[in-house]
């Protein structure tokens, strides 16, 4: 839990506030596709993940596809976490079908939908959010948010002071 916790604290934080976000868009603007965030994630992941003397596994497949990421100390200690773009016109699959799918083939039952936001069209997202208020399933949604933001001499003051 705590290699998971940490993996995502400073990945969020890298992307949000540290312009790691720059490497998920092209020269364009345009998002990259998902496998980059995936290599990000991975990158980061197995720096904590050998800190903390966790297995760490990309891509693992028990029979109903491949996983993105698999996190284990033993075997009763198991999380998986799937990455998907907000942009991706399945994200509602991914957290009701997806997911549990792995995680019946593989007997876990803890689990992360990481969503990576490359979009301010958030019609994906917010209809997952949505549907998780009417169905909740025991599956924690966590949303960083890579959308390109201006420097900070750039940024409008929105302070009273």
């Amino acid at each position: 839990e705590a290699c998971v916790a940490d993996t995502i604290t400073h990945l969020q934080k890298s992307i949000e506030h540290n312009r790691l976000s720059d490497v998920l868009y092209d020269d364009a603007g345009k998002p990259r596709k998902e496998v980059v965030s995936q290599r990000l994630i991975y990158a980061i992941a197995e720096i904590f993940a050998k800190i903390y003397n966790v297995d760490l596994s990309r891509e693992g497949n028990a029979g109903p596809g491949a996983v993105d990421f698999r996190f284990t100390v033993g075997h009763d200690a198991r999380l998986l976490v799937e990455a998907k773009l907000s942009t991706h016109e399945r994200l509602k699959n991914g957290y009701y079908e997806q997911l549990p799918a792995y995680a019946t083939a593989e007997g876990i039952k803890r689990m992360i939908l990481l969503v990576i936001r490359v979009s301010t069209d958030d019609s994906y997202l917010t209809g997952l959010v949505e549907s998780i208020k009417k169905k909740a399933l025991p599956i924690q949604l966590v949303v960083i948010d890579a959308v390109p933001k201006p420097s900070a001499s750039k940024r409008p003051y929105h302070g009273t002071q």
